[in-house]
């Protein structure tokens, strides 16, 4: 019985010191310093860089590339002229209509003077020789019509003989209406009649010209050739691609979001770009209205909506389809009073913290507002460079003795 009694004295004794030391000794907990800082929440998803304005420059035109002056990767400026299309056709109907203006001009003008029968007989001679060779001409193309459709003469001459045919029916159309002109003094029927006729092919040759002008393939905008597909004495086709080019001043992100994040985000939104190591501040710039369905490296059908990010600073060093770390904020609010979540627990409805002040802890009552990531920002009860701590446990009360450790960074968001 005295050795019970015994006994029970040691264990009593080494409780009472283990509950001195215990009291005398500081106990370690993870610390944290009230601050200033942003409290965001977001999503992350990959993106790929794309040139923003990238360019197919298409012939507009058939025929021969006589000349190419840019190659791949040259820099141009808007307006250049990249190559050249064989353009000899269009300049001969050009002089051609210039000169049937030329002509009508002249009948107008000697319209409105009497005519000799000397000149007459000479202009029914001019329409009887007009005729003759216009007759020839028809035969001519009606042969090489027919031979062309049994593949015994080339398109070039079946186009040679057509056009001597229309330039015929012309000076046959030319050489009688001089003749009814000399034959009656112009009326201000006819007057109009002729100045009607001028305006048509002076409009005719301004489309003649526009036409002439695309026989020369120009940069839409200033930027790089990326890509040549034509050289010179190659054939070309309308609504072929002759260069591709790019701007490399201006470069767009594209992601694909979850469906789920859709309502999350908006034209503005900010988002943080990874690129090379480095983080590059952007913002949302367009959201495209339809969903498509993706299925994932790991087979899951997913509904997901593309998105184009702009940068919000210069981007030096890039590579176009390069993937990319993005992070899409849902809320972001710098420079605020803010306290880790990991900081923070609830009793009985309300939010509280242990403040350390000289090395004792004190429970402190909070009010929150926005919660984060990581953050809440404070409303109330918290004051910069409070030290509090952090994954408090069951175990922690008031009036402990506290020594506060910082071994964890938590980042900025």
């Amino acid at each position: 019985m005295k050795k019970k009694i015994f006994i029970g004295l040691v264990l009593l004794a080494f409780l009472a010191v283990g509950i001195f030391l215990r009291g005398d000794k500081a106990l370690e907990y993870e610390g944290y310093d009230v601050m200033k800082g942003t409290v965001s929440d977001y999503f992350e998803e990959d993106g790929t860089i794309k040139y923003k304005k990238d360019s197919n420059i298409v012939s507009r035109v058939s025929g021969l590339v006589t000349s190419v002056y840019f190659a791949e990767g040259d820099t141009v400026t808007e307006g250049s002229v990249l190559m050249e299309i064989d353009s000899s056709d269009i300049e001969l109907k050009i002089k051609g209509l210039e000169e049937k203006i030329k002509a009508l001009g002249y009948q107008y003008k000697d319209a409105l003077n009497p005519v000799d029968k000397a000149e007459i007989e000479n202009l029914e001679e001019l329409l009887k020789q007009a005729e003759n060779t216009f007759a020839d001409a028809k035969k001519d193309y009606d042969r090489n019509k027919n031979l062309f459709e049994r593949g015994a003469v080339s398109s070039v001459e079946l186009e040679n003989s057509k056009s001597s045919y229309d330039n015929a029916q012309s000076q046959v159309n030319i050489a009688n209406s001089q003749l009814k002109l000399g034959r009656v003094r112009i009326s201000r029927y006819k007057e109009k009649e002729l100045l009607s006729n001028i305006d048509a092919m002076e409009f005719e040759l301004e489309n003649l010209k526009l036409t002439r002008d695309y026989h020369k393939v120009k940069a839409p905008f200033t930027g790089v050739l990326v890509e040549k597909k034509s050289d010179a004495n190659d054939f070309v086709n309308i609504g072929q691609t002759v260069f591709e080019m790019v701007d490399k001043n201006e470069i767009v992100i594209e992601s694909e979001i979850l469906s789920k994040y859709y309502e999350d985000i908006e034209i503005g939104t900010d988002v943080e770009l990874e690129i090379n190591e480095h983080i590059i501040n952007g913002h949302v710039s367009k959201i495209y209205p339809k969903a498509n369905e993706k299925v994932s490296d790991l087979g899951i059908s997913q509904k997901r909506i593309l998105v184009e990010i702009e940068a919000d600073e210069k981007v030096d060093e890039f590579i176009i389809n390069q993937e990319i770390d993005i992070k899409f904020f849902t809320i972001r609010e710098n420079d605020v009073l803010r306290v880790a979540k990991s900081a923070v627990f609830d009793i009985n409805g309300q939010d509280y913290v242990f403040l350390v002040k000289e090395g004792v802890s004190t429970l402190k009552t909070i009010s929150l507002g926005t919660e984060g990531n990581k953050y809440y920002t404070v409303l109330e009860g918290l004051s910069e460079s409070d030290k509090i701590i952090r994954y408090p446990d069951k175990e922690l009360e008031e009036n402990i003795k506290i020594e506060l450790i910082y071994t964890e960074d938590l980042d900025e968001y």
